[in-house]
């Protein structure tokens, strides 16, 4: 009779410890384990990981940073309530390149939590890369120019540039000046004293001569002088002009302003005089007043300009 009494008591205490603690609440916590990147960049990564929810519904995120305090998360996400393991994945972006980072797994159930260990991964090198810009790009002949740019990446710190130029007529490049150390933030400027005739420049590292910036050319114009009368009479004009540096039998269009638009109604070429300068000259038909200008287009030692624009009026014979 004790006996069975003790029984039904057991039955009662076990009943009313279900009906307080659910099954959920007191079966096996979660587990989460392993830990692992892949698919690793310089920016970018894949965090993987194992959870056993343990029969409690359960989702499961992962905390990353470059500490051990980490500082972000990935989006939780559900990982059921069964009793065996689950494969947990989630991509990252927005590294540093060649930096360690912290990451661990965390399983939810209800408002508990679970933590994995702690693993690490570190990203991917950022390649050396060049810029290089000329200011000015564009300058009379014998004015000076500065080639400034940037060396960026990973092992940028403490490395050396050096300069190389090719002239006119581009025969090759070739070392220009000594190389120089950029400084913390990888910058490096090179002036350039004196341009006479359009030039290439570049720049490469010197323990890296296959890591090089692009090709910058740096030109220079002809500067044209033109004369001509402003008040002239209906018939042939005289265009007179010279052009600096050298240039002979550079192009020469002598254009006009009609409707917008600079329309080429003569054409010459320039030849060499005493002065050290080349020179042209051409009548040119004019029947009604206008604005013109000369266009010189050389050969590949220096670029096309144009003269200033000048205003001339055709007046009629008394």
């Amino acid at each position: 009779m004790t006996t069975n009494v003790r029984r039904g008591r057991g039955v009662v205490v076990w009943a009313l410890l279900a009906l307080a603690f659910p099954a959920t609440a007191i079966a096996d916590p979660p587990k989460a384990s392993g830990g692992r990147a892949t698919d690793i960049t310089q920016s970018t990564a894949t965090l993987h990981g194992r959870a056993n929810p343990n029969g409690n519904p359960s989702s499961a995120y992962f905390q990353y940073g470059t500490l051990r305090t980490y500082g972000a998360t990935t989006p939780a996400q559900s990982i059921g309530s069964g009793k065996t393991g689950v494969a947990v994945s989630a991509p990252i972006g927005g590294l540093s390149p060649n930096t360690r980072y912290h990451f661990r797994l965390v399983v939810q159930w209800g408002n508990r939590v679970v933590f994995g260990d702690d693993h690490t991964f570190r990203t991917a090198k950022q390649p050396l890369g060049l810029s290089l810009v000329a200011t000015p790009d564009r300058v009379r002949s014998g004015q000076s120019s500065t080639l400034s740019g940037n060396l960026s990446g990973s092992d940028a710190q403490g490395k050396q540039v050096k300069l190389q130029v090719n002239r006119f007529p581009f025969s090759g490049f070739e070392d220009f000046g000594n190389a120089q150390v950029v400084d913390s933030a990888g910058n490096f400027a090179f002036p350039i004293v004196h341009v006479f005739t359009n030039t290439q420049f570049r720049v490469f590292v010197v323990d890296k001569p296959e890591v090089g910036s692009p090709i910058v050319g740096v030109v220079v114009p002809v500067q044209v002088h033109l004369r001509v009368a402003r008040r002239v009479h209906r018939g042939k004009v005289r265009f007179r002009g010279r052009i600096t540096p050298v240039s002979d039998n550079s192009a020469v269009e002598i254009q006009r302003r009609f409707h917008g638009v600079w329309v080429t109604v003569a054409r010459t070429h320039t030849t060499n005089n005493a002065a050290g300068s080349s020179y042209f000259r051409k009548k040119v038909r004019i029947r009604h007043s206008g604005r013109f200008r000369a266009l010189v287009t050389p050969g590949g030692e220096y670029v096309s300009n144009t003269s200033r624009v000048h205003r001339i009026r055709v007046v009629r014979h008394k």
